[in-house]
């Protein structure tokens, strides 16, 4: 290389460096594309061109291929739309809705004679992880069998995996009125508030399932590739979609109101099609989860390692939010978080996963006890249940 082609090489990589990255910690990035731009613009390397022209190539068979061989796996549980609905599937509990039912009752003892409660939420209303039976909705049926005797009633769990308000309210929709249903709970998650956004966007911006994401959260990579974005010029300051799942617990909520104008306008949503659809009671509760009760809780977290700080500065962000919108509603809005943090209970959560093990899915039953004996007293919902004296 002469001195004419050193100095080109050290402008290309000063340009690259100061257009594309923000700090130091991209020096790597900035010389392999000061160096690749030499190579084929000054040098006309055409073995550079041609691997250059390979890798796009490449990138865009692995996410077209690759995307059609996620959703076909996908649709070995699921329905393949953005949805995802479960399949019907006895021997996992779902019946011709893809919905369980506390148990296994048919769809056809869904009456008006009974008391029929409908749980709307995801993985953590599903039961993931546990068996059917141990779900906080059917420990919750469990309850009310002790506590009231001859009680009718009914219970059907619409949580599926990676659900969100705004799917759960397309999934109401469809089935809601084959289960007569008296009250319909939204268990809210915390990845609820990024979901949301996150579905408006591909209903409105369809694409295919993308594989390069898939293995990011699959080898727990995303974290550090959104750090790498982080340090890019050249990116949106505030996109469409937040590029953290768990902005919510991440941020002041000041911060984070920007993007909660959706999951508010479909719970909005939800009640209205329950109340003047359905003649059903809305419920809104806020499920926590072991960051903002139990640092000690999931101390091999293999499923979302990095994303959050648990009992950081900011995972009570959440529930801040909650008493302001449930100031502005007029349906109840509850928390489970007070249920958890007195339990006295652990572990809630399996070791690698945080998702609730039978005895966090008991706690949360018990919380939904106590709401169930709220609204009783107070005269909200018709059940034979009073307040603990």
């Amino acid at each position: 290389m002469s001195k004419r082609e050193f100095a080109v090489f050290l402008l290309l990589l000063l340009l690259f460096g100061v257009v594309f990255t923000r700090h130091g910690a991209h020096l790597l990035f900035s010389l392999i594309g000061a160096w690749i731009l030499f190579q084929a613009l000054v040098k006309r390397n055409r073995t550079v061109w041609i691997v250059l022209a390979s890798v796009a190539l490449s990138v865009i068979v692995f996410e077209y291929v690759g995307g059609k061989i996620l959703k076909r796996r996908m649709a070995r549980e699921f329905q393949s739309e953005l949805t995802h609905y479960p399949k019907p599937d006895p021997r996992r509990g779902f019946n011709e809705d893809g919905v369980r039912t506390f148990g296994g009752h048919p769809r056809s003892a869904f009456t008006p004679a009974s008391f029929n409660f409908i749980f709307l939420g995801d993985s953590f209303t599903q039961g993931y992880m546990v068996p059917k039976d141990d779900s906080f909705p059917f420990q919750l049926g469990e309850l009310l069998e002790k506590a009231c005797p001859g009680f009718r009633f009914q219970i059907a769990n619409f949580g599926w995996i990676s659900a969100s308000p705004l799917l759960s309210l397309e999934r109401l929709k469809q089935l809601g009125a084959r289960y007569s249903p008296d009250v319909v709970f939204l268990c809210l998650d915390m990845t609820d508030f990024h979901d949301d956004v996150k579905y408006r966007d591909r209903l409105e911006n369809p694409s295919c399932f993308s594989p390069f994401t898939f293995l990011l959260y699959r080898f727990r990579l995303a974290p550090q590739w959104q750090a790498f974005k982080k340090g890019l010029r050249f990116r949106a300051s505030e996109p469409a979609v937040p590029e953290e799942r768990y902005f919510i617990v991440n941020q002041p909520l000041e911060k984070s109101r920007k993007y909660l104008g959706e999951i508010e306008r479909n719970i909005r949503a939800l009640d209205a099609y329950s109340r003047d659809t359905l003649g059903a009671r809305f419920v809104l509760v806020l499920l926590p989860r072991h960051i903002q009760y139990n640092a000690d809780e999931t101390p091999r977290n293999r499923l979302e390692p990095g994303e959050y700080t648990p009992m950081g500065p900011y995972v009570m962000e959440p529930f801040a939010w909650l008493a302001g919108f449930g100031r502005e509603v007029e349906f109840p809005v509850f928390s489970l978080l007070d249920d958890f943090r007195n339990s006295g209970v652990f572990p809630t959560c399996f070791a690698t996963d945080p998702h609730w093990n039978r005895q966090g899915h008991a706690v949360a039953a018990r919380g939904m006890m106590r709401i169930l004996r709220e609204l009783s007293s107070s005269g909200q919902l018709p059940l034979p249940l009073a307040a603990p004296r």
